[in-house]
């Protein structure tokens, strides 16, 4: 028998849901910094993908994670997923 939520977790997920709203705003904003990298990387002849810079982006979202106790792999997991759409973004851009 599955019980019904209970008011305590109703406000969790309200919690949650707010959350969501944020992390999907700053998504827009970071992706508005993306296109923007993009038509400057179009212009200047420069490749969508910096293997270094990629590592370095990881590296820092591991290391910021890690005050939160987020594990070290799950932000860089989360960081590839995130990074390789963003790579795919300013391709779009950039073949454009």
């Amino acid at each position: 028998m599955v019980q019904a939520p209970t008011p305590e977790m109703a406000k969790y997920r309200k919690q949650i849901d707010e959350l969501d709203v944020e992390i999907v705003r700053l998504f827009g904003q970071r992706f508005d910094i993306v296109r923007q990298v993009a038509h400057h990387k179009k212009e200047h002849g420069i490749a969508s993908v910096l293997p270094d810079r990629v590592e370095q982006v990881k590296q820092n979202a591991a290391k910021l994670g890690e005050p939160e106790n987020l594990d070290p792999q799950f932000m860089r997991d989360l960081y590839t997923v995130i990074i390789d759409y963003a790579c795919s973004f300013e391709d779009t851009i950039i073949d454009a």
